[in-house]
């Protein structure tokens, strides 16, 4: 490659680097643009959500103090499942609880953690 060759491949690099810069900040306008027309609406909606957590907290809470473990209610949009409470260990069970039958010492570093019972609400779409 003699200098000119050199200086032509540069002028081609620098040409497309300015086009793909052109680029990149026609992007960023239109998303400027998009996010700023579509920021009311977006803001109204967190409202809308707001507004709605606390009648929902209540009702969850009401839910979960009626309905048993295990319990499930469906609707034709809804699934309402009182998940029940269970032991959590936080090792790979299967495989130390047999090696703990040789090397009892072993268990005074395993940690067993209740996991109380959980209302879940499902929407089904």
């Amino acid at each position: 490659m003699d200098f000119d060759d050199a200086r032509t491949a540069q002028k081609d690099y620098e040409a497309t680097s300015i086009d793909r810069q052109a680029a990149i900040e026609s992007l960023v306008c239109d998303y400027e643009l998009v996010a700023q027309k579509n920021l009311p609406i977006i803001d109204q909606l967190k409202a809308v959500i707001r507004d709605l957590e606390a009648p929902l907290k209540e009702i969850r809470s009401s839910l979960s103090e009626m309905m048993e473990p295990g319990e499930k209610v469906e609707t034709p949009y809804t699934l309402v499942q009182m998940r029940k409470g269970y032991m959590r260990t936080s090792w790979e069970t299967k495989s130390l609880e047999g090696f703990a039958v040789d090397h009892p010492e072993i268990l005074q570093w395993r940690k067993i953690t209740e996991v109380d019972p959980s209302l879940a609400i499902k929407h089904k779409g």
